[in-house]
């Protein structure tokens, strides 16, 4: 009876802890930031790596790119809701720079999405085709002045779908 007690609960037990260490001895190792070669002098200053994904990395080529991240935004129209997906980031002239506004992020967030929402009443959101060069002059105009004084507005994606009501 003790044996049987002993071995229903000790080789489960020892099955457990032989699996989880043999997982460990074979799992890769996990990869070296250091010896990364993606990242550029500017990660050093504490500014963003300028090597991203996909539409990110076509933005950033050889600049401070500090990403603001997705927003969405709703449009009233009569008929439907248009909700318009913005990704958006802002590319920095120099280090410094970069490092204001990534300290200031939220509260430049929070400017740009309250510009977009007084702007979903005009027709910068309302038209058809958005118009991307009106939205990113309302982006501009929200952002504080001496924060972003020579600052480009990148918009990464842009999109856009009406639900009807009813």
């Amino acid at each position: 009876m003790k044996t049987t007690l002993v071995l229903l609960i000790g080789l489960p037990l020892l099955a457990g802890v032989a699996g989880y260490g043999g997982g460990m001895l074979l799992a890769p190792p996990p990869p070296e930031v250091a010896d990364s070669p993606a990242l550029p002098d500017a990660a050093e200053a504490g500014a963003a790596p300028a090597v991203e994904h996909g539409a990110r990395a076509k933005a950033a080529e050889g600049r401070l790119v500090i990403d603001l991240g997705r927003m969405t935004l709703p449009v009233q129209k009569p008929e439907a809701v248009r909700y318009v997906v913005l990704d958006l980031a802002l590319a920095a002239r120099d280090a410094q720079q970069a490092a204001r506004l990534r300290g200031g992020k939220v509260r430049l967030r929070d400017g740009i999405l309250a510009a977009l929402t007084a702007a979903a009443e005009g027709p910068a959101l309302a038209g058809d085709p958005i118009d991307e060069a009106a939205l990113r002059a309302t982006i501009r105009a929200a952002l504080p002045e001496g924060l972003a004084e020579g600052a480009e507005v990148l918009v990464l994606g842009l999109y856009s779908q009406e639900v009807p009501r009813g």
